[in-house]
């Protein structure tokens, strides 16, 4: 695993609450005032700079492998744009075993960029950084909250990310090494901190 962590790289992490829930872990239904609140599947992609992409599906789809490769062609022009020169050198994808990123199509997309998958043990939260670093910081920011639609919930979204700090990120990535070592020295054990 070392070698990995001497390269640049992007970790994407993405969470799935079959369309029914933003995948920042975060309801619309919980937040947004409307007697009946719109739903939406979406991915958020960063690494230890930052966002590098947050995308949202339009309103009642959910992810297929079709739909994920799409993600990552948004995502490798992404990287194109605010990343130069990560294309290059070679990019390392966190994800997680649900069915669009082991599908055929998704394992297809991957060998033909030669983009890197980390190994993610299924049901493990505790070792995908969305999880362990993000998701409490973002549910405080946006606790007793609510939104008139969910175009106001998404820019409140954004500002937050766009106004985190650099090692807010950097923080979240760098941790992985120690609990990944933590999770072996636990025998497979879940890491708490």
């Amino acid at each position: 695993m070392e070698p990995v962590f001497r390269r640049v790289w992007l970790i994407l992490y993405v969470s799935f609450l079959l369309c029914f829930c933003l995948s920042l872990c975060v309801s619309l239904s919980f937040f947004l005032s409307l007697p009946t609140p719109p739903t939406r599947a979406s991915s958020f992609h960063r690494d230890a700079k930052g966002v590098i992409l947050l995308d949202i599906l339009p309103q009642g789809q959910c992810i297929n492998a079709a739909r994920y490769c799409g993600t990552l062609d948004r995502l490798k022009e992404a990287i194109r744009r605010k990343r130069p020169g990560l294309l290059r050198r070679g990019v390392v994808l966190q994800h997680d075993n649900a069915t669009p990123h082991s599908a055929n199509l998704t394992q297809q997309w991957l060998q033909r960029y030669g983009w890197e998958i980390l190994p993610h043990p299924a049901h493990s939260p505790d070792l995908a950084p969305s999880d362990f670093h993000l998701f409490g910081p973002l549910k405080r920011h946006l606790g007793g909250m609510a939104f008139e639609t969910e175009d106001d919930l998404i820019s409140k979204l954004r500002n937050w990310f766009d106004n985190l700090d650099v090692d807010f990120f950097r923080m979240g990535i760098n941790s992985l090494l120690s609990r990944w070592q933590k999770c072996i020295d636990l025998h497979g054990d879940h890491v708490e901190k």
